[in-house]
């Protein structure tokens, strides 16, 4: 196998695949324990560092939360630190909150709702013309 810009289009054509697939290269090719190894490596990398970015996120979108709304409209600029610190933890969970609430897909369905709607789903269909 060989990694060049052949390959990385056939595995993806906007070519964010170079760096996994270099990585498997490196480590022997996609049939190689060493391989499928570094490419497990730069996968776990890649969702720790979005993880990583998100969190950053959340934390900069409470503590902004916190310090203008709270410190700067609520109390007019008089709290103790020990308040600020507070008002930090109360606006981190909530801004965690709405994060979830908001990238978590709506439940429509339970499991069970949903296997009697595919049971229904796969009936024979009998038309008035077959009758």
């Amino acid at each position: 196998m060989n990694v060049g810009p052949a390959a990385i289009r056939s595995v993806d054509p906007g070519g964010n695949m170079a760096g996994p697939l270099l990585a498997q290269w490196i480590g022997g090719g996609p049939d190689s324990m060493l391989g499928n190894l570094f490419l497990a490596f730069v996968a776990a990398v890649a969702f720790a560092t979005i993880v990583a970015v998100v969190a950053g996120l959340v934390l900069a979108a409470a503590s902004a939360m916190a310090h203008d709304l709270y410190v700067g409209v609520i109390r007019e600029g008089h709290v103790t630190p020990q308040e600020q610190v507070r008002a930090a933890r109360v606006a981190t969970v909530l801004v965690g909150a709405l994060a979830i609430t908001i990238a978590s897909p709506p439940r429509a369905r339970t499991s069970r709702t949903w296997w009697r709607w595919r049971s229904r789903s796969r009936r024979p269909r009998i038309s008035p013309a077959s009758c």
